[in-house]
């Protein structure tokens, strides 16, 4: 995917720590369609050289729970670094701590996971809200900028941008608007349905001439289609006829490609035959898998035994108490 490679260079670390400026970006594309991928790309690239980076998530059923996204970003990162060797531990801990001093009341709101490497740190609420939540928004930006220099780079990446929080997304304009120096990145991911599509062009409004890059992520193209089975396909001779078929019932969706081709390899459809693939066309009509990302999943869950459904099932039903429990406790401290 040459065109997705280009993407990736521009979004690289390499970028962040050689530009004078911050760099704001926004992905879009429809679901499946290569965004996660090419952020987890550059979180790969990122952390192979001790970059900070930070990556949380909007939900449509959390669009009210302030600073969400932010409070996964920091506990996931939390998480982790709680099992890194004690040196590196106390390291990294060390930092956070350096970056949040003065304001490490304000910062310990984000998160459980900050609140306790802050240890706990009491917030007094003012009696002022507009000018409580100006100055919380503030002293989270000062944060964030003094991550980006204790850490020498920083990469906030935030995931289903158009569910976001109105607090997260004037933590995240303010963050746009006052951060010019250090090395930090912030990349914005959305989808581009209609609905998502508009709220996205709201938030754009918010970050005005801050935002510098849109990417744009369109169906792949036959070439691209092609470089992309021979990835999944040990390399082998795929013919274009194969590429042009799958590119009509996928409309080249990266993800709905590869659900087509796992289903053609299981039920015997594409077989490998003296080093090239053959592709069975009535196997290939027979699927009918269909276009929709959601619907794809739900099957593909389907066929999960029934003690692994139950263990997700638990799993989500945890994730999302454990979500309103702790957004419960950060609502009645707000500003």
């Amino acid at each position: 995917f040459s065109s997705r490679r280009r993407h990736t260079r521009y979004i690289s670390v390499t970028g962040v720590q050689t530009c004078a400026l911050p760099i704001f970006v926004t992905i879009e594309g429809e679901p499946g369609g290569g965004k996660t991928r090419l952020s987890r790309e550059m979180i790969s690239e990122a952390r192979k050289q001790s970059v900070l980076v930070l990556r949380g998530k909007c939900n449509s059923l959390e669009g009210n729970v302030p600073f969400a996204p932010l409070r996964e970003a920091f506990d996931s990162f939390i998480s982790a670094a709680e099992k890194f060797p004690g040196d590196e531990k106390n390291r990294v801990f060390g930092l956070l701590r350096e970056a949040a001093k003065d304001r490490e009341a304000m910062v310990s709101r984000l998160s459980i996971g900050l609140e306790k490497v802050l240890d706990g740190k009491s917030y007094v609420k003012d009696s002022d809200a507009e000018a409580s939540q100006e100055r919380f928004n503030d002293e989270i930006t000062e944060f964030f900028y003094n991550l980006s220099a204790k850490f020498s780079s920083l990469i906030l990446v935030i995931d289903d941008i158009q569910w976001a929080d109105t607090v997260t997304v004037e933590i995240l304009q303010t963050v746009s608007k006052e951060i010019h120096t250090h090395s930090f990145m912030m990349t914005l991911m959305a989808r581009n349905d209609a609905e998502s599509l508009k709220r996205l062009k709201t938030l754009k409004e918010h970050f005005g001439d801050s935002l510098q890059q849109e990417i744009k992520l369109l169906p792949l193209s036959n070439q691209a289609i092609g470089e992309f089975l021979s990835s999944q396909l040990g390399g082998w001779k795929i013919h274009p006829s194969i590429v042009e078929k799958l590119a009509a019932v996928t409309n080249g969706n990266p993800f709905i490609i590869s659900e087509y081709v796992s289903s053609l390899l299981a039920s015997g459809a594409l077989t490998l035959s003296d080093r090239e693939w053959v592709l069975n066309e009535s196997g290939l009509h027979q699927l009918a898998l269909g276009t929709d990302v959601f619907d794809l999943v739900l099957a593909r869950s389907k066929e999960l035994d029934l003690a692994t459904r139950e263990i997700l099932a638990c799993a989500s039903v945890d994730r999302k108490s454990t979500r309103l429990n702790s957004s419960h406790t950060d609502i009645s401290r707000m500003p």
